[in-house]
């Protein structure tokens, strides 16, 4: 069972990275969050938030987000919920690199840098809300 540490739900406009990685930054170190951890908490955040942005909204309505924080035994859990169509990134497959600059293109990397920077990555489908967790491992993540 997991210990919720905060919460925060807006709409997810052109605002809604900065507004989630600002409140991370706030709400990350209270609750075990920091250093290099919090670095690749708030890339993963900004990533999560802004692909939903991009791609989750209403036609003229943007998707609603509530971001949150909560710990599961020693495990930082930072999850995205939103009300967009189903995505699982779990499914996403591994990007193509380019093996020159004249080959690569820009973009389509995100997914794969929130699974790299994660020592786990959840997706559940529920209500009819997207749910992605991301897990930081205590141990891994030097938390409290």
């Amino acid at each position: 069972m997991s210990q919720p540490q905060g919460a925060r739900t807006f709409p997810g406009d052109r605002f809604a990275p900065r507004i989630a990685t600002t409140w991370l930054l706030e709400n990350g170190p209270p609750a075990g969050l920091t250093g290099d951890c919090l670095a690749k908490a708030e890339i993963c955040l900004d990533e999560l938030v802004s692909n939903v942005v991009r791609h989750s909204g209403h036609g003229s309505r943007p998707a609603t987000l509530t971001i949150s924080l909560s710990r599961e035994r020693h495990d930082l859990l930072l999850t995205v919920e939103d009300d967009g169509q189903p995505f699982d990134p779990r499914q996403v497959p591994a990007p193509a690199f380019a093996r020159s600059i004249d080959e690569a293109e820009a973009g389509g990397r995100g997914v794969f840098l929130v699974r790299s920077f994660a020592d786990d990555l959840r997706y559940e489908r529920r209500a009819g809300r997207n749910h992605v967790t991301v897990v930081f491992r205590q141990a891994a993540a030097g938390l409290g």
